[in-house]
């Protein structure tokens, strides 16, 4: 992602190496000294200091100087790079435990409306688009992030420091934020508030309508005819509002805008193809998130100028499948492929990005 958040991420690499250390308060100054440090550009430094001062990394290099009163900690053999990023994440939003959203993780949207009538949860049922069905884009994870979210050590341990980070559930989920994996508040750790919209096209949260995934696109499509014709009554209204109708507050219609850029799903070929026709339809700027088939990708995405994020959870065979059960040839084939998507796709010289939650 950008550089700036790939620095922060290197001093936060930096500073939780130091403070598991020190096991202590964290002193003013901090060296890392005679380590093997790889920059976010440029050549790696095979033995160079790298000092924090305040949380921030103050100088890196062989010649950086390590200030008095600093605490040292001495990287010989060891390595300090820039923090892992992931693309595409919900971690340090603190997820919940009830039976609905756990039959989701299961079974998915059937599965959870069916646990959500056994325990009592009445799910909202939608008649039509003016019901505005699994939308809410005034949802913003900037929000709802906390430094208690369980998940962030155990992300941290594997080396991430920021994750681009998005609200889930529904059709129109809200507005993602980069977020750095550690602060002691949530203000701390939100680098930039909104980083995009997240859509998906599988529905969920409500029943009725759109039950379908082509549904979902027929709905999106109408949203955003709703939002331009909200708009031009409202600034009609304005501008003579004697004698005229109000038009009536839509929540949704008002939270919708305020986005660098439009989330899409596309785990296939297909739903790629499906989701550039609506982003170019709606005019938005597109980034295309959970490319499983990303290896047969490169040439419409080259075409398209459209960046995607990989998931890096390669399609695998289960661990309790059938043994004498036959995998077709195509699942044969994913499995095989994608794990080359990130070479094939930076060969035809498409942007892409890693998500691993």
């Amino acid at each position: 992602m950008d550089e700036f958040t790939m620095r922060s991420g290197l001093c936060f690499l930096a500073f939780w190496a130091a403070a598991a250390a020190v096991h202590a308060e964290v002193p003013g100054s901090i060296a890392i000294r005679g380590a093997r440090v790889v920059p976010v550009s440029g050549p790696v430094m095979d033995t160079a200091t790298v000092v924090i001062r305040d949380g921030l990394i103050a100088e890196a290099g062989p010649a950086a100087s390590i200030p008095a009163g600093a605490f040292v900690i001495d990287g010989a053999g060891l390595t300090v790079y820039p923090g892992l990023i992931d693309a595409f994440s919900s971690w340090g939003i603190p997820q919940p435990a009830s039976a609905a959203t756990q039959a989701t993780a299961r079974g998915g949207p059937q599965q959870a409306a069916l646990a959500a009538l056994q325990t009592g949860q009445q799910q909202p049922r939608s008649q039509g688009p003016e019901d505005r069905p699994g939308t809410s884009p005034w949802v913003k994870a900037a929000d709802l992030v906390r430094p208690s979210d369980a998940r962030l050590e155990a992300a941290r341990s594997a080396g991430f420091t920021t994750a681009m980070t998005f609200p889930r559930g529904g059709l129109v989920s809200g507005h993602g934020a980069a977020v750095n994996l550690g602060g002691e508040t949530a203000g701390a750790m939100v680098v930039s508030p909104s980083i995009g919209l997240l859509l998906s096209f599988t529905p969920g949260g409500y029943t009725g309508y759109p039950n379908t995934q082509m549904g979902a696109i027929a709905y999106f499509r109408q949203l955003w005819l709703d939002r331009a014709h909200y708009q031009l009554a409202l600034q009609a209204y304005q501008a003579n509002p004697s004698g005229a109708r109000r038009p009536a507050y839509d929540r949704a219609l008002e939270s919708l805008g305020g986005y660098p850029r439009l989330l899409l799903p596309a785990p296939s070929l297909v739903q790629l193809e499906r989701a550039l026709h609506l982003a170019a339809e709606l005019k938005e700027t597109p980034v295309f998130y959970g490319a499983v088939e990303g290896y047969r990708m490169a040439e419409i995405l080259k075409r398209a100028g459209a960046p995607v994020i990989l998931n890096v959870r390669w399609p695998s065979r289960p661990r309790d499948a059938d043994p004498e059960q036959q995998d077709s040839l195509r699942t044969l084939e994913l499995r095989d492929m994608a794990p080359q998507s990130p070479k094939i796709l930076a060969a035809a010289g498409v942007r892409f990005a890693i998500s691993s939650d």
